[in-house]
């Protein structure tokens, strides 16, 4: 006998629902197997978990986005891009890591930007490093001419800078690894 779509819609609505709020929850884990829920998120189930996040602890909002990179790293059919594109914007340093880590390998030119004004002016050493070493990426892609060139050279001439700066060491170093993939 075959389940009724709209009650199936319901139930993923309903368990959503409860996964949500279980986030706050952060005395009690996640419901067993209920990380890959986040894969995909669009429309209202993405408003929904946007306006809960910020009531969401920073501790717990760091573990799950950490838990949600391993996730990702095993399992190449789940996508936590919108959830990593909300994480950017997050007061927590190691949420915004991980929101970078978790868009690591995304393709969307509107990243850039944000990547860019992470690397040049979040408050956090840390940070600013992994964007740096996440603006590689675009530069790899700007070699393959799968972005405009345009895009290619902003990503460059924000890396260059920050190597010719007086930015730490390990700011430096993340960029210029990035940077080597430019036949520039």
């Amino acid at each position: 006998m075959m389940e009724d779509p709209v009650k199936r819609k319901s139930n993923n609505h309903s368990s959503f629902k409860n996964l949500l709020d279980s986030l706050v929850k952060s005395n009690q884990p996640l419901p067993e197997g209920s990380l890959p829920r986040f894969s995909d998120l669009e429309g209202e189930e993405l408003e929904q978990l946007e306006a809960l996040w910020p009531k969401v602890p920073a501790d717990r909002r760091a573990a799950i986005l950490a838990d949600l990179v391993r996730l990702q790293e095993e399992n190449t059919l789940v996508s936590f891009e919108s959830f990593g594109h909300l994480a950017l914007g997050d007061k927590d340093p190691r949420a915004r890591i991980n929101a970078i880590r978790l868009l690591k390998e995304c393709e969307d030119t509107n990243l850039i930007p944000k990547f860019i004004h992470l690397l040049e002016e979040d408050p956090e050493s840390i940070v600013r490093a992994t964007a740096a070493e996440a603006l590689g990426f675009f530069i790899y892609l700007g070699e393959l001419e799968e972005i405009p060139l345009q895009n290619q050279n902003k990503v460059e001439e924000s890396l260059m800078r920050i190597i010719a700066s007086k930015e730490p060491a390990a700011i430096r170093e993340k960029a210029l690894e990035s940077i080597g993939y430019s036949s520039r």
